[in-house]
């Protein structure tokens, strides 16, 4: 977990004026094999709680993750989450700017995770992020957002969320 903290340190001090959230203390670390990717800390969770982590946040997208990992039976402690944009500004929106930068950033991330082997891109904003792990190893895995927006406006994309995570965990974990 130090590795973690010096590296979400080190992103502190890139922006200081913006909140960065912590890893989870509850995951699994920098032993992690399997890594969800979402966007950026969300004006209603890791903006709020100050941690990435679906148990430790109470907003809808926290809520449908929790609800996808229990029907597909992946426990959410065994998952390293992160935000290709990770740090937290006070805004909802995500710039192509904030991604680029977050990407680079995204390989001092990859190498304190040594028994990494899949990452879900969950949305639009993490899988502009694909590029940072070629060449890596690591298996990618690509759905669309979790949140409430999907989930009302394109059940079906929401609904193929599921099978994905599963494919990725059981990848991850065999």
């Amino acid at each position: 977990m130090k590795q973690l903290e010096e590296y979400t340190s080190k992103l502190r001090a890139l922006k200081p004026d913006c909140e960065v959230p912590d890893f989870s203390s509850s995951g699994p670390g920098t032993d992690a094999k399997l890594l969800f990717l979402l966007a950026k800390p969300g004006t209603r969770g890791a903006g709020v709680t100050n941690v990435v982590d679906p148990l430790s946040n109470d907003d809808q997208t926290a809520r449908n993750m929790r609800q996808i990992m229990e029907e597909i039976d992946l426990d959410p402690n065994r998952v390293l989450y992160w935000n290709v944009v990770p740090w937290f500004d006070g805004k909802r929106d995500v710039t192509a700017a904030e991604v680029n930068e977050g990407k680079r950033q995204l390989r001092g991330l990859l190498e304190l995770l040594p028994a990494l082997k899949a990452v879900v891109l969950v949305g639009k904003h993490a899988q502009r992020a694909s590029d940072a792990f070629e060449g890596s190893g690591v298996r990618v895995f690509r759905t669309a957002h979790c949140g409430p927006l999907v989930k009302a406006a394109n059940r079906d994309q929401f609904d193929a969320i599921g099978p994905v995570w599963k494919a990725a965990s059981d990848y991850a974990f065999s």
